[in-house]
């Protein structure tokens, strides 16, 4: 079970800015009121009057010096920060320069803060005026936060801020029924849930009101297609009783394939299976399965055996110090991944029968559990491949010599998938081996 700051991997060091509609600021006071530290709360934009009673403490910022003279080693709870009271019942924003102090003041003080960055009127859906929405460049991660109890409902100022917008950039007419791929369409145009975002910050899909198993199968199905430009899709419901979340990121994939096969006696990674060599059997797998981003690690017979993968679209690592043993093919591929994975999966190259469910049945785990190692078991022994969740990548730059990252094992707890296919416990060191795996496939 996954809760909101898990699904969000809030921590004090999160800068967070929170645009869209159908829940942004139900969101930042329920992470406020869930953490046991000090919390800041900001606005680049407004806030209803009324907002302020969510907040532990509230401070009216009218002069800069009010910022760099606060007593944060003080502060207890979350303390909201925004302008003074305008017309409309609401509280003006920060200016740049106000939100850049209070940025350098929490990262100082190890204390997160939370930005809302837009306006919805409350609606569940919206789509950004021109100036919309005003994200600070500093932020970590920017959450898109968007109302599924719009879906099946027609599209009209009822259910959406600004709906002709909407309208142009979903490709549904106005009046006619809102669906989540139209939904989809908006969250990843560059004119609606990717408006603004710095580049450097991490981006996250929340979607919001998904209150039944209907509605957060509903969020899996499409989150495939959102990962493709954002870093995590998160599925839930805020103000639920019992709220769980489920969280799905881009997992990497990293084929294994520097060795030299000595005690095989030629290259594995060339070896027949099924028509196709062991590496590409492998590759086409691992691009088969819920893996978004592939990496290849070469090393020894590289010239021989970089011509088998160069066509198939995977990043390809060589790895210098491949004799040194695998921990280094494991460094490197890690670090070929993008910055914002939400976790990692090892694949062998001498395991060319890997199956596409059981990577698949790996990631679906890691979309509802907060496990750091995610791992098959197979006979009651430990099998392969591993997912590594990313709060466990900085201990990969002390891994050594052929261990890999199973040193990571007693460091970390381990959730086991119990799986009854036996043949994905079968990998290939000698040619007895070889024959092991075809023979059990007749």
């Amino acid at each position: 079970m996954i809760d909101l700051r898990q699904a969000l991997r809030f921590d004090e060091y999160s800068q967070m800015a929170f645009v869209g509609a159908g829940g942004k600021s139900s969101t930042i006071f329920h992470l406020a009121r869930d953490f046991a530290k000090p919390i800041l709360i900001s606005t680049s934009t407004h806030l209803g009057e009324d907002q302020k009673a969510q907040a532990d403490q509230h401070l009216i910022i009218t002069k800069t010096d009010q910022i760099k003279n606060l007593e944060i080693e003080n502060l207890t709870g979350s303390l909201l920060l925004t302008g003074s009271l305008i017309e409309g019942n609401r509280w003006a924003a920060l200016s740049a320069e106000q939100l850049n102090l209070l940025s350098g003041l929490a990262r100082k003080s190890k204390i997160p803060l939370l930005i809302e960055a837009d306006g919805s009127r409350q609606k569940p859906l919206k789509a950004p005026a021109d100036h919309e929405p005003a994200i600070p460049n500093f932020v970590d991660q920017v959450v898109v936060v968007s109302g599924i109890s719009a879906i099946g409902k027609p599209l009209s100022s009822e259910t959406v801020h600004r709906p002709e917008q909407f309208a142009k950039l979903s490709g549904i007419k106005m009046g006619d029924l809102i669906e989540i791929n139209g939904l989809v369409k908006v969250v990843t145009h560059l004119e609606g849930g990717l408006k603004h975002i710095p580049a450097k910050s991490r981006k996250v899909w929340l979607a919001n009101q998904a209150d039944s198993a209907e509605k957060l199968s509903l969020i899996k199905k499409v989150a495939p297609e959102v990962l493709e430009k954002f870093d995590s899709v998160v599925g839930g419901a805020i103000n639920s009783e019992k709220p769980n979340y489920l969280r799905f990121e881009r997992i990497g994939g990293v084929l294994l394939a520097a060795g030299e096969s000595k005690r095989f006696g030629e290259a594995k990674q060339l070896l027949n299976w099924r028509g196709e060599s062991f590496i590409k059997n492998v590759a086409n797998v691992m691009q088969a399965a819920r893996l978004l981003n592939g990496v290849i690690v070469l090393g020894a017979n590289y010239q021989n055996i970089f011509p088998e993968v160069e066509s198939l679209g995977l990043r390809i690592v060589m790895n210098e110090e491949w004799s040194s043993g695998q921990a280094s093919s494991v460094k490197q591929g890690l670090a070929a991944l993008p910055k914002h994975v939400g976790g990692a999966m090892f694949l062998q190259v001498d395991r060319p029968q890997i199956s596409v469910s059981l990577i698949n049945a790996l990631v679906d785990e890691h979309s509802k559990s907060v496990s750091p190692i995610i791992a098959p078991q197979i006979d009651g022994q430990r099998a392969t491949p591993v997912l590594f969740d990313r709060v466990t990548f900085p201990e990969f730059a002390q891994l050594e010599g052929d261990q890999g990252g199973r040193q990571l094992f007693s460091k970390y707890r381990v959730n086991w998938i119990p799986w009854l296919d036996t043949s994905q416990a079968i990998d290939v060191d000698t040619p007895e081996d070889f024959v092991r795996l075809q023979n059990y496939e007749n």
